[in-house]
Protein backbone atom coordinates (compact mmCIF):
# COMPACT_ATOMS: atom_id res chain seq x y z
CA UNK A 1 0.00 0.00 0.00
CA UNK A 2 2.90 2.46 0.34
CA UNK A 3 4.67 1.91 -2.43
CA UNK A 4 0.97 2.30 -4.32
CA UNK A 5 0.60 6.13 -2.57
CA UNK A 6 4.92 6.44 -3.45
CA UNK A 7 5.66 6.62 0.33
CA UNK A 8 9.01 5.12 0.07
CA UNK A 9 9.62 5.90 3.51
CA UNK A 10 6.26 4.29 5.31
CA UNK A 11 7.57 1.02 3.19
CA UNK A 12 11.14 0.28 3.90
CA UNK A 13 10.87 -0.89 7.45
CA UNK A 14 7.63 -3.33 5.75
CA UNK A 15 10.49 -4.29 3.03
CA UNK A 16 13.09 -4.97 5.55
CA UNK A 17 10.76 -6.83 7.53
CA UNK A 18 9.67 -8.90 4.68
CA UNK A 19 13.50 -9.20 3.82
CA UNK A 20 14.25 -10.97 6.63
CA UNK A 21 11.16 -13.33 7.08
CA UNK A 22 12.34 -14.47 3.70
CA UNK A 23 15.69 -13.46 2.06
CA UNK A 24 15.89 -15.24 -0.62
CA UNK A 25 12.94 -13.62 -2.04
CA UNK A 26 14.22 -11.44 -5.40
CA UNK A 27 10.95 -9.71 -5.71
CA UNK A 28 11.61 -8.14 -2.09
CA UNK A 29 14.99 -7.40 -2.79
CA UNK A 30 14.56 -5.73 -6.36
CA UNK A 31 11.66 -3.33 -4.14
CA UNK A 32 14.31 -2.97 -1.76
CA UNK A 33 16.91 -1.61 -4.21
CA UNK A 34 14.05 0.35 -6.03
CA UNK A 35 13.13 2.30 -2.75
CA UNK A 36 16.84 2.41 -2.05
CA UNK A 37 17.36 4.81 -5.14
CA UNK A 38 14.70 6.52 -4.79
CA UNK A 39 15.96 7.84 -1.22
CA UNK A 40 18.76 8.80 -2.94
CA UNK A 41 20.50 5.63 -1.73
CA UNK A 42 22.32 4.61 -4.31
CA UNK A 43 25.29 2.15 -2.51
CA UNK A 44 22.87 0.57 -0.49
CA UNK A 45 21.12 -0.05 -4.06
CA UNK A 46 23.92 -1.25 -5.34
CA UNK A 47 24.86 -3.99 -2.54
CA UNK A 48 21.09 -5.67 -2.67
CA UNK A 49 21.21 -5.95 -6.71
CA UNK A 50 25.57 -6.94 -6.26
CA UNK A 51 24.53 -9.62 -3.79
CA UNK A 52 22.53 -11.74 -5.76
CA UNK A 53 23.52 -13.26 -9.31
CA UNK A 54 20.18 -13.73 -9.75
CA UNK A 55 19.28 -9.95 -9.29
CA UNK A 56 22.19 -8.80 -11.64
CA UNK A 57 20.86 -10.89 -14.36
CA UNK A 58 16.98 -10.01 -14.10
CA UNK A 59 16.51 -6.67 -16.70
CA UNK A 60 14.37 -4.70 -13.77
CA UNK A 61 17.76 -5.53 -11.35
CA UNK A 62 19.98 -4.05 -14.12
CA UNK A 63 18.44 -1.16 -14.65
CA UNK A 64 18.19 -0.53 -11.06
CA UNK A 65 21.71 -1.29 -10.74
CA UNK A 66 22.43 1.47 -13.70
CA UNK A 67 20.32 4.09 -11.87
CA UNK A 68 22.33 3.43 -8.69
CA UNK A 69 25.61 3.96 -10.74
CA UNK A 70 24.19 7.32 -12.21
CA UNK A 71 23.14 8.32 -8.66
CA UNK A 72 26.37 7.79 -7.60
CA UNK A 73 27.82 9.04 -10.11
CA UNK A 74 29.30 6.05 -11.27
CA UNK A 75 29.76 6.88 -14.90
CA UNK A 76 32.14 4.45 -16.11
CA UNK A 77 30.13 1.22 -14.40
CA UNK A 78 26.57 3.36 -15.98
CA UNK A 79 28.45 3.12 -19.60
CA UNK A 80 29.47 -0.55 -19.38
CA UNK A 81 25.36 -1.33 -18.53
CA UNK A 82 24.05 1.12 -21.03
CA UNK A 83 23.68 -1.42 -23.85
CA UNK A 84 22.45 -3.72 -21.67
CA UNK A 85 19.46 -1.84 -20.05
CA UNK A 86 18.98 -0.23 -23.49
CA UNK A 87 18.23 -3.54 -24.66
CA UNK A 88 15.92 -4.76 -22.18
CA UNK A 89 13.24 -1.96 -23.23
CA UNK A 90 14.45 -0.22 -26.86
CA UNK A 91 11.40 2.36 -26.69
CA UNK A 92 13.50 4.24 -23.48
CA UNK A 93 16.19 5.80 -24.61
CA UNK A 94 16.76 7.98 -21.48
CA UNK A 95 19.62 5.22 -20.60
CA UNK A 96 21.37 5.89 -23.42
CA UNK A 97 20.79 9.79 -23.73
CA UNK A 98 21.55 9.85 -20.08
CA UNK A 99 25.43 8.23 -19.84
CA UNK A 100 26.30 10.09 -23.29
CA UNK A 101 25.23 13.39 -21.93
CA UNK A 102 27.54 12.37 -18.24
CA UNK A 103 30.30 11.17 -20.19
CA UNK A 104 30.14 14.28 -22.66
CA UNK A 105 29.79 16.87 -19.69
CA UNK A 106 33.23 15.02 -18.26
CA UNK A 107 34.53 15.79 -21.76
CA UNK A 108 34.89 11.67 -22.85
CA UNK A 109 33.22 13.13 -26.33
CA UNK A 110 34.43 10.00 -28.49
CA UNK A 111 32.70 7.61 -25.74
CA UNK A 112 29.88 9.67 -25.69
CA UNK A 113 29.24 9.74 -29.15
CA UNK A 114 30.12 5.37 -29.44
CA UNK A 115 27.02 5.03 -27.20
CA UNK A 116 24.62 6.88 -29.22
CA UNK A 117 26.30 5.66 -32.24
CA UNK A 118 25.89 1.87 -31.16
CA UNK A 119 22.12 2.49 -31.00
CA UNK A 120 21.64 5.12 -33.39
CA UNK A 121 20.79 2.87 -36.51
CA UNK A 122 18.29 0.58 -35.32
CA UNK A 123 16.50 3.72 -33.35
CA UNK A 124 16.40 5.33 -37.25
CA UNK A 125 15.22 2.41 -38.60
CA UNK A 126 12.29 2.16 -36.32
CA UNK A 127 11.37 5.85 -36.50
CA UNK A 128 12.82 7.09 -33.41
CA UNK A 129 15.14 9.46 -34.33
CA UNK A 130 14.66 12.62 -32.30
CA UNK A 131 15.99 11.38 -29.07
CA UNK A 132 19.29 10.51 -31.06
CA UNK A 133 19.18 13.53 -33.11
CA UNK A 134 18.54 15.62 -29.63
CA UNK A 135 21.38 14.08 -27.57
CA UNK A 136 23.85 14.28 -30.36
CA UNK A 137 22.72 18.25 -30.12
CA UNK A 138 23.59 18.32 -26.82
CA UNK A 139 27.30 16.69 -27.55
CA UNK A 140 27.76 19.08 -30.54
CA UNK A 141 27.53 22.04 -28.11
CA UNK A 142 30.54 20.24 -26.25
CA UNK A 143 32.27 19.26 -29.47
CA UNK A 144 31.35 21.66 -32.55
CA UNK A 145 34.44 20.73 -34.35
CA UNK A 146 33.74 16.48 -33.60
CA UNK A 147 33.11 15.54 -36.60
CA UNK A 148 32.06 11.76 -35.93
CA UNK A 149 28.87 13.61 -34.28
CA UNK A 150 28.36 15.90 -37.19
CA UNK A 151 28.79 12.76 -39.93
CA UNK A 152 25.80 10.49 -37.62
CA UNK A 153 23.69 13.74 -37.36
CA UNK A 154 23.78 14.63 -41.16
CA UNK A 155 23.00 10.78 -41.43
CA UNK A 156 20.37 11.04 -39.26
CA UNK A 157 19.30 14.78 -40.77
CA UNK A 158 19.58 12.61 -44.97
CA UNK A 159 17.72 9.37 -43.88
CA UNK A 160 14.76 11.62 -41.81
CA UNK A 161 14.27 14.40 -44.35
CA UNK A 162 15.09 16.98 -41.58
CA UNK A 163 15.74 19.94 -44.37
CA UNK A 164 16.22 22.45 -41.69
CA UNK A 165 18.90 20.82 -38.97
CA UNK A 166 20.60 19.48 -42.36
CA UNK A 167 21.81 22.36 -43.49
CA UNK A 168 23.00 24.13 -40.01
CA UNK A 169 25.31 20.47 -39.69
CA UNK A 170 26.14 20.59 -43.08
CA UNK A 171 27.65 24.08 -42.85
CA UNK A 172 29.72 22.86 -38.91
CA UNK A 173 31.01 19.84 -40.98
CA UNK A 174 31.84 21.74 -43.67
CA UNK A 175 34.10 24.05 -41.62
CA UNK A 176 35.20 21.29 -39.11
CA UNK A 177 36.65 19.16 -41.75
CA UNK A 178 38.52 22.37 -43.13
CA UNK A 179 39.79 22.91 -39.89
CA UNK A 180 41.38 19.57 -39.82
CA UNK A 181 42.78 20.33 -43.14
CA UNK A 182 40.50 17.69 -44.96
CA UNK A 183 39.67 20.19 -47.41
CA UNK A 184 38.61 17.25 -50.26
CA UNK A 185 35.59 16.30 -47.57
CA UNK A 186 34.79 20.13 -46.54
CA UNK A 187 34.66 20.48 -50.41
CA UNK A 188 32.01 18.04 -50.13
CA UNK A 189 29.89 18.98 -47.43
CA UNK A 190 30.16 22.54 -48.59
CA UNK A 191 28.28 21.45 -51.67
CA UNK A 192 26.03 19.32 -50.27
CA UNK A 193 24.65 22.62 -48.42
Amino acid sequence: ICLRREDQAGAEPYLKMAAELDPKNSKIQLLRARVAVTRNQPEEAERIINSSPELQSDAAGKRILFDAYVGAHKIPEAAKLVLEVFHTNPSDFTPISTVAWLLAEKGDIEEAYSVVASVAESQISQNHSGPVLEILNRIWTKAPTHIPTLELMRLVCERTSDESNLLQVLEALGHAHEEAGKLEQAEAAYQKL
